[in-house]
């Protein structure tokens, strides 16, 4: 012990006397010595490959119930046990004498201990408020993407119908039934669908990157569709800017 205190000095104030000194002693030393406090220290560790060893030193020996009496009854208020070891490292059939009571023991004590968990409500867990009980997931999700569909929530917030797509279109949105425009535009190019794709949606198995940023939209565009499509990195870092996008190009105006 005072080797070990040269070593870690800031544990020095621990161990410093007080009205009762501190001592280490064996079982077979501990019979005339009484303490507030005991530690009762099982004194044995794990072999280098971890396992644990069954020979627990006098505990094992011939006067093991004995010594394990003695070192459980020294304290007259506290007794704390020490064990690098646990009941279900051990076997019961190979321990003998004290170290069979001390396994015993320490598994009425792991048992004991679980039911009052069980019992016991937990404390780590965040109380409840009005964020957390908000659902991260919409209830109806128009894609596979958690990103997509939150920028989908915002777009409903303002009114934008919004409607599932297929392949590589990951939704269609369209303006609301009634619309604010400016004279200068046509009504029906503010209301013309937007087709929405995103790089979510790109496989690369199947299609080229000239496929998915060229082609796509220009056969769309042959057709008479308004595309654009959102970049992932963009709708994560800045997913209002994404949708203030998506509302100019139905014509919407922000307030």
């Amino acid at each position: 012990m005072r080797q070990a205190l040269n070593t870690y000095p800031q544990l020095a104030e621990f161990f410093k006397p007080g009205t009762e000194s501190f001592r280490v002693v064996d079982v077979n030393r501990a019979g005339s010595l009484e303490r507030d406090t005991i530690i009762f220290s099982l004194g044995v560790g794990r072999a280098r490959l971890g396992q644990s060893s069954h020979n627990l030193g006098l505990l094992s020996g011939p006067h093991g119930r004995e010594g394990f009496v003695v070192g459980l009854t020294r304290a007259r208020r506290a007794t704390h046990i020490v064990s690098c070891v646990s009941p279900t490292d051990m076997n019961a059939q190979k321990l003998h004498e004290g170290a069979l009571d001390l396994y015993r023991l320490m598994l009425a004590y792991e048992e004991n201990q679980q039911q009052i968990a069980a019992q016991t409500p937990r404390e780590d867990v965040l109380a409840s408020n009005a964020w957390l009980e908000t659902e991260d997931e919409p209830t109806d999700p128009v894609t596979q993407d958690w990103l997509l569909n939150d920028a989908v929530a915002r777009l409903r917030e303002r009114g934008v119908r919004v409607r599932p797509g297929e392949d590589e279109i990951a939704f269609i949105a369209l303006a609301p039934q009634q619309l604010i425009h400016t004279e200068s535009e046509q009504e029906s190019a503010q209301r013309m669908p937007l087709m929405v794709g995103s790089d979510v949606l790109f496989d690369y198995t199947t299609e080229s990157v000239r496929e998915h940023t060229r082609l796509v939209p220009e056969r769309l565009s042959r057709t008479g569709w308004n595309y654009v499509t959102l970049n992932t990195l963009e709708v994560f870092a800045d997913p209002e800017a994404v949708v203030a996008r998506i509302l100019r190009y139905l014509g919407i105006y922000a307030d």
